[in-house]
């Protein structure tokens, strides 16, 4: 049996986007007959079996360089156990230096750039650009010696050749499980959670209000008459808000899905994506986005499957034109239902399937 370790800096069971993708890759490997194991960043050490997994959380309480020493950990780790697994797994710029050691099989995914990122974002406090150039210089380190180097977008593709030469590159963007994320009829998704049905309902999904622009997104559909907005995940913020905004917090998978399909509009304007799984899933849904010009998914259309806005100003004039005609994101349903189906998770997981069996 193959055994891979995957690499991630949160327990995946509670993570963003990059630790669902890695424990739903996870358990398809598991049901082709593949060992998985995961190893994390936690306050105290310990081992565990639940599931099918073994789950190995290393202590790690490091506010400002968790993320390096957390790489130096793993290092140490692998150096001392790298007779137990076959193939390890790099998400993004976890575990890299790891890729030094002899005589081990690695494969790196690549998530988005931290490089990148620090363009994007705009102006950022002394200690989260050391954390972004930390980060790079872990991702770049790791990219030039992988032995196999998957992105998630096309979009990154060029930029990693560019900084590592190197041009043996494989793009397998995230994908979900279309059965799950599946519209339903909207007026029946408002009732059953309580939403009114003759209302015009957005969703704002993320783990990190200040990237993902939560209180921006709050004061948007505040200024609107009508709009509402359904706001999950880390939903800290120090606004006063109308009864118009609903801050629900982290939920369940399954309740996040019912959201998904009750509301009408998933704003996202996000300052930096590699591939958000937020948005095809809202897709899925019957959810048609709203975002920034910045967001890399082949396939999106402003005005066809998506609302992309060049500027903030650009968000006021969508949320008022869809204010004013509310047909317009009904006639964009399918063509958003219709995106989201050409990135399924099992084509992608296959495609990783395929990379661990050559290796």
């Amino acid at each position: 049996m193959v055994r891979i370790l995957e690499i991630v800096f949160t327990n995946p069971k509670y993570g963003g986007g990059l630790e669902k993708v890695s424990i739903t890759l996870g358990n398809y490997l598991n049901e082709k007959g593949i060992n998985v194991s995961y190893i994390f960043s936690d306050i105290k050490n310990y081992e565990m079996f639940e599931d099918k997994f073994k789950f190995i959380a290393i202590k790690n309480n490091h506010k400002y360089i968790g993320k390096l020493i957390f790489n130096i950990k793993v290092y140490n780790y692998v150096k001392r156990h790298k007779d137990e697994y076959d193939i390890y797994h790099i998400n993004g710029d976890n575990g890299g230096l790891i890729t030094k050691i002899h005589n081990i099989k690695t494969i790196l995914t690549l998530h988005g750039s931290s490089k990148l990122a620090m363009h994007s974002i705009g102006t950022l406090n002394i200690f989260k650009l050391l954390y972004l150039y930390v980060s790079n210089r872990l991702e770049l380190f790791a990219a030039k010696r992988a032995d196999v180097v998957t992105l998630v977008s096309p979009f990154l593709k060029e930029f990693i050749i560019n900084e590592t030469k190197r041009k043996d590159l494989v793009v397998i963007e995230n994908g979900i499980d279309i059965k799950k994320y599946r519209p339903v009829e909207k007026s029946f998704a408002k009732e059953k959670l309580g939403l009114n049905r003759e209302q015009l309902y957005g969703i704002w999904v993320g783990r990190d209000p200040g990237r993902k622009r939560l209180d921006f997104s709050i004061e948007l559909i505040e200024n609107t008459k009508e709009l509402n907005l359904i706001c999950i995940g880390n939903t800290n913020t120090k606004l006063n808000v109308s009864n118009r905004i609903k801050l629900l917090g982290n939920v369940d998978d399954n309740k996040l899905i019912e959201y998904y399909q009750a509301c009408d509009f998933l704003l996202f304007p996000s300052l930096y994506e590699g591939f958000s799984l937020v948005i095809i899933e809202a897709m899925a849904c019957g959810t048609v986005p709203i975002i920034n010009n910045n967001i890399t998914i082949p396939g999106l259309e402003n005005n066809v499957n998506a609302f992309i806005a060049n500027n903030d100003e650009d968000y006021i004039k969508i949320l008022k034109n869809i204010e004013k005609n509310p047909s317009i994101v009904e006639n964009m349903r399918n063509n958003a239902i219709s995106l989201s189906h050409k990135y399924s998770s099992s084509i992608s997981y296959e495609k990783y399937y395929n990379l661990i069996m050559n290796l």
